[in-house]
This record gives C-alpha cells, sequence and structure tokens, in this order.
C-alpha cells in the first residue's frame, strides 16, 4: 500500500513538474529547418557558332521547361538507375558520374540541343567536381521559398 503512494506521489510530483516547465496555452514547437542555397559563379565555354551554349546573364537568359542557368534541378524519372553526367553534351559523351534519383544540382551551363535531347550543365552545390551535361528530360527545376 505505501509502494502505491509512493508511485502516486512520484506521478503527481511529474506532472507538477511538467506543468511549471510547459504551462497550459503555451505552444512548444520545433524550429521550422531552413535551406540556405549559395550561389556559385559558374564558368562555361561557349561553342563556336551557337547561340544556346551563352551563360545567359539577367537581360538575355534562356529558360526551357522552367530550367536556366542560376537555377536548382532536381533528377528525377530515372527509375532509381540515375542519370548520367557527361563530359559533354550527347549521349556518347564520356560519364564523368551518376546522380542518384531526387539528387539536387545547380544548372551553371546551357541549354544545347543534341541527339534529341536538351542538355544542361550541372554542378553539385556541395562539390564542384561532381559535374557534367545531362538530358532535360530527367531534371526537374527545384521550387525554392521567396523570403517573406
Amino acid at each position: 500500500m505505501i509502494s502505491i503512494l509512493v508511485v502516486a506521489g512520484l506521478f503527481i510530483g511529474l506532472g507538477v513538474l511538467v506543468h511549471l516547465i510547459f504551462p497550459p496555452g503555451v505552444a512548444v514547437r520545433a524550429p521550422a529547418p531552413e535551406m540556405n542555397i549559395i550561389l556559385a559563379p559558374s564558368a562555361t565555354s561557349e561553342a563556336e557558332g551557337s547561340e544556346m551554349t551563352k551563360t545567359p546573364s539577367p537581360g538575355n537568359s534562356v529558360e526551357i521547361n522552367g530550367i536556366l542557368v542560376g537555377v536548382y534541378v532536381q533528377v528525377t524519372g530515372t527509375g532509381g538507375t540515375g542519370l548520367r553526367l557527361r563530359s559533354d553534351p550527347g549521349s556518347s559523351a564520356h560519364t564523368e558520374a551518376v546522380a542518384t534519383e531526387n539528387e539536387v544540382f545547380l544548372v551553371v551551363g546551357g541549354p544545347q540541343e543534341l541527339d534529341g535531347h536538351i542538355w544542361w550543365r550541372l554542378e553539385a552545390p556541395y562539390d564542384s567536381a561532381r559535374s557534367g551535361w545531362a538530358a532535360a528530360d530527367y531534371l526537374s527545376p527545384v521550387i525554392t521559398p521567396t523570403p517573406g
């Protein structure tokens, strides 16, 4: 009987302590996660005679399906096999790396049309060495929240 009273006293004490730490009517929320995107400068070469390989300035940006230089894109629709990042635009160019499904990249060059695809030069925001040309068929622009 005494042990029951001791346990009951502990529960009451715990309840009072919780009430003092978290008073009723005060909402306790975890802070919202923040995503800071740091844009790196890009250097893309211009292929001779091609208007589409220029790095667009704000006045002459080339946008195709929401993708343009300076936008973040996510790899989608590969069925889990990933997306080849190539040394140059084109299906026959050497594979530099394989991007995983849902991986996010910064668009740093393009577009170029070749082999029936639109190609964009991508760079991983966490590793500039992880870069290459990828077909737009497997890229979706990432919607970044505007500060408000």
